[in-house]
């Protein structure tokens, strides 16, 4: 812990995205009740995949991989809003 710093320019697109949960959501037909969002902090594309709110790491990855890796580059930064032990654990 410490106080806050910010976050530098991004340097490039997709090099640095950031990821939030949007919970406690009614649940769909297909049992998804959370929204993930993943934002290009340069160019604040953004995209949007449902889930359900009880996601563990590896379902997350695929989530990650699936939407984000396979249509752009590896980040090189991730700002995740998470708890150190889930983001450890991703």
């Amino acid at each position: 812990m410490g106080l806050l710093q910010p976050l530098s320019i991004a340097k490039g697109r997709w090099q640095r995205i950031g990821i939030n949960f949007i919970t406690n959501l009614p649940v769909s037909g297909s049992a998804h009740d959370c929204i993930v969002t993943f934002v290009d902090h340069m160019t604040k594309r953004a995209y949007w995949r449902a889930c359900r709110g009880a996601i563990d790491a590896l379902a997350f990855t695929c989530i990650f991989i699936d939407g984000i890796i396979r249509l752009h580059v590896v980040p090189q930064e991730v700002v995740l809003g998470h708890d150190v032990c889930w983001t450890s654990d991703y």
